[in-house]
Order: structure tokens, then sequence, then C-alpha cells
């Protein structure tokens, strides 16, 4: 399953990334409240998710857990892609 995200070639700025997020938090929200898959295919599915938006972070150059930009994160481990 892939989760589209904004299509523009445009690097997004934390606020505007900030609130694709809560849109596409809504929206699964609400999905997953309506469908009948059983909890561990639903975590599946988020965690597919999760790793798309840390992508789509990434690709705009900012870190996934706190936000900043990447040149800017003080994160232990920033959350900018694939988790090792």
């Amino acid at each position: 399953m892939t989760v589209t995200f904004e299509e523009s070639q445009d690097v997004k700025n934390s606020n505007e990334l900030h609130q694709i997020y809560r849109r596409s938090l809504q929206n699964m929200r609400a999905w997953m409240g309506d469908s009948p898959l059983r909890f561990d295919e639903k975590l599946g599915i988020i965690d597919a998710w999760q790793e798309e938006l840390r992508i789509y972070y990434r690709e705009n150059g900012h870190c996934y857990a706190c936000g900043e930009q990447l040149d800017g994160c003080l994160c232990h481990e920033p959350l900018e892609g694939w988790v090792q």
C-alpha cells in the first residue's frame, strides 16, 4: 500500500509538513475506524504509513521525529528515512 502525499516538487517548510501530517493522520484514523481489518493488519498498515512519512520528511529536508531541518536536528538518531 502506498500513501500519497502532496505531489508538488516544491520543498515543504516545517509548517506545511505539519499540516500535511495532520491531514494524513485524520484520514488514516477515519479509514482505520471504518476498516474491517484485523488489529495486526492495521498495525502493519500504520507502520508502512509512518515509514512513508519518514521518507517524505527526509525528502523535504526535515527530521520526522522533531520536525527540524536535518542540518539543525539535535535528535540522537534523526528519523530521516529507512530505520535500520
